[in-house]
């Protein structure tokens, strides 16, 4: 009797650690499809800014709206 009680308890162990492994998988392939178009995103704004540019300061605000300060 206890040795089927034990074998029970074990397989529920093991599908459980199997559950909890392709949860992990699927977690790690939700998280690189999400984080893909936020990359892809990121870079684009960020060659949009320029190389060498700092951002829009007060003095390039200035220049975009056509107006001195």
């Amino acid at each position: 009797m206890v040795e089927l009680q034990s074998k029970y308890a074990r397989q529920r162990v093991d599908m459980a650690f199997d559950h909890a492994k392709e949860l992990q998988v699927l977690t790690g392939k939700f998280l690189f499809d999400i984080g893909k178009p936020i990359k892809e995103m990121f870079e684009v704004a960020l060659a949009s800014v320029g190389p060498g540019s700092r951002g829009r300061g007060p003095e390039r605000r200035a220049e975009a709206r056509g107006s001195a300060l």
